[in-house]
């Protein structure tokens, strides 16, 4: 088939390099597989409120980005007048197809054109974010989001779905659908595997929060140092401000069970940072509340690493329990002080970096990621 162009569309900073994970990062990895191929061209197109001018710039050869600013301070308002932009674009750069990388409620923008020639790609679960946001101002944003999933998104027809865990509920068939998992940095792929500088260290990477459910690991930690296993662990990332009750309660945990010594945290780090504090640890663990697919494991096991984490949303179809990773019951931390015991200095678990590795470039490498996209455009041309 002859080369063709696809617009594509979902948030992404003015500083690529201060992406931290979501949404962004699969879409910025996604560019990396997709300037590895010849046959196609990516116009993205952002908007963004900390913007004054419109920009542009050359991620790759055959990759580029529009940043367009918001019209109104009124993000609502915004999604229908930023139409004559987008307008703009589309008439200049003639995409073949266009594919929206935000589900809801960036969808408002393009219910005016032909949805044959548009694709969705449905991260979130906007029903399931509902239902653990905290707060009314985040109930309400989840609550509008929800009406739009629900009424608005079934109008598009052709949908990428993250996982079987996100086709499963969703809450109709598209005409035409695919299930392609979200694309890890290839600085992941390119570390050189080694054995961890600290034994029985983990790692946690991503916002602080109560759905993340960071207090469950340090409970745990207290009971295994109570039994003489005295886990480090190593915390990249950081509160959110609407978390700083969290972040006190976080602190006087840590201070009543003494474990100052053996919990470090590195705040936000670039991922070529993040990549030095792996170095250290055998262990990825993630004890979520509620997730979809999330990318700070598939990131971890392209290291190699052994992966915890609870067993929530697309998670147990990442890895395979107790061969490359291991799963416990949501919130469980009875579970979870049982399987760290289990693991407790056993070396075999850190053998199996090869292993690991192998299922996440097959699963999650960008390059892989960026065929089966590219394969789906095709077919919808077709």
């Amino acid at each position: 088939m002859a080369r063709f162009k696809v617009l594509m569309t979902g948030a992404l900073p003015i500083d690529l390099c201060s992406v931290k994970g979501g949404v962004e990062s699969a879409i910025l990895n996604l560019f990396s597989g997709f300037a590895a191929l010849n046959e196609i061209d990516i116009v993205h197109l952002t908007f963004t409120p900390k913007l004054s001018e419109p920009k542009q710039i050359s991620y790759a050869s055959n990759v580029k980005v529009y940043f367009v600013p918001f019209r109104s301070r009124f993000k609502l308002i915004d999604y229908f007048s930023n139409r004559t932009a987008l307008n703009q674009i589309l008439e200049k750069e003639k995409p073949d197809l266009i594919h929206i990388q935000e589900s809801e409620p960036h969808l408002l923008r393009f219910v005016h054109l032909d949805k044959k020639k548009i694709l969705v790609t449905q991260h979130g679960i906007m029903r399931e974010e509902f239902r653990h946001a905290l707060g009314i101002k985040n109930k309400l944003k989840f609550l509008f989001k929800l009406v739009i999933e629900k009424f608005l998104f079934p109008r598009f027809k052709n949908i990428i779905f993250i996982s079987e865990y996100n086709r499963r509920l969703y809450f109709v068939r598209p005409e035409h659908e695919v299930q392609i998992y979200n694309a890890v940095n290839p600085i992941f792929f390119d570390s050189e595997l080694r054995q961890p500088l600290e034994a029985n260290s983990l790692i946690y990477v991503g916002v602080i929060s109560p759905r993340k459910n960071l207090i469950s690991v340090i409970h745990a930690l207290n009971f295994l140092k109570l039994k003489g296993m005295n886990y480090r662990l190593h915390v990249v990332g950081g509160y959110k401000s609407e978390d700083r009750n969290y972040e006190k309660q976080v602190w006087e945990l840590i201070k009543r069970y003494q474990l100052q010594d053996q919990i470090v945290f590195h705040g936000w780090l670039t991922q070529p940072d993040i990549l030095k504090v792996y170095e250290s640890c055998g262990f990825f663990i993630l004890p979520s509340r509620q997730e979809t697919l999330p990318i700070s494991i598939a990131e971890a096991m392209a290291l190699g690493k052994i992966v915890i984490a609870s067993n929530v949303g697309a998670v147990s179809e990442m890895f395979e329990q107790n061969i490359t990773g291991h799963l416990y019951p949501v919130n469980d931390t009875k579970a979870l002080v049982s399987l760290m015991a289990k693991i407790w200095n056993n070396d075999r678990s850190l053998n199996q970096s090869e292993e690991i590795r192998a299922v996440a470039f097959e699963k999650f490498a960008p390059i892989q990621i960026a065929r089966k996209t590219t394969d789906f455009y095709r077919s919808i041309l077709n």
